[in-house]
């Protein structure tokens, strides 16, 4: 199974599913910069979510925190399976939404990992009968409903990559823009990145005491 978390995850950086698949776990995700907003905020935070529930979104809310596929099995989206924050329909068709705790990027319109998200959830709604879904919202903490074009086509092949770099017997090159902010950043310091580590050669520094349970 994998779900659009875990696709974004592998945007982020292409170890994260090499590091889950043998048991690599960390405090925190590489989502602590944003998600500490809801920790801090939690009370604030809920009272934005009863507004943006309430905003003026074209469609009818048929159900929110929706299981996907429910129609479906899980063979038929490939293993991709999800819980999408909001579905709406429209006219002319269906709407995904999902809830962010975190700010909006300074550039650009919407975060690549969200976006990522926002195509799983409309890849899984339309094979699960809620079709056509003809665009995805993100809404950040300015409660701004941002609109995305869903790829709905890039789906499988991202799954496909997902579980080629899961079952992976060397680690995958890393994505270090993102190091700064990332929870493994501690256990790929001491990891060459040209060298091909094996998952046994990382499970074998379980006896230094690192991140890996």
């Amino acid at each position: 199974m994998v779900s659009p978390t875990d696709l974004s995850d592998m945007i982020w950086c292409p170890r994260i599913p090499w590091f889950k698949s043998i048991g690599v776990q960390t405090s925190s995700s590489h989502n602590t910069k944003k998600g500490m907003y809801f920790h801090k905020t939690i009370e604030d935070l809920f009272n934005q979510i009863r507004s943006m529930l309430s905003l003026h979104i074209p469609g009818k809310i048929i159900g929110t925190e929706i299981y996907l596929p429910q129609n479906k099995r899980s063979e038929d989206t490939l293993g991709l399976v999800g819980r999408v924050d909001v579905l709406r329909q429209t006219s002319d068709g269906f709407i995904v939404q999902e809830l962010k705790s975190c700010d909006p990027p300074a550039s650009g319109w919407i975060y690549e990992t969200h976006r990522v998200q926002l195509n799983a959830y409309a890849y899984l709604a339309e094979i699960d009968g809620f079709s056509p879904v003809v665009y995805g919202i993100v809404i950040y903490r300015d409660l701004m409903p941002r609109e995305i074009e869903p790829d709905i086509d890039s789906i499988p092949n991202l799954v496909r990559r997902y579980y080629k770099l899961r079952d992976s017997f060397v680690m995958p090159e890393g994505r270090y823009e993102n190091c700064r902010y990332c929870s493994y950043r501690p256990l790929c310091s001491i990891l060459p990145r040209k060298a091909k580590i094996t998952k046994e050669q990382l499970l074998s520094l379980r006896e230094l005491d690192l991140t890996v349970k």
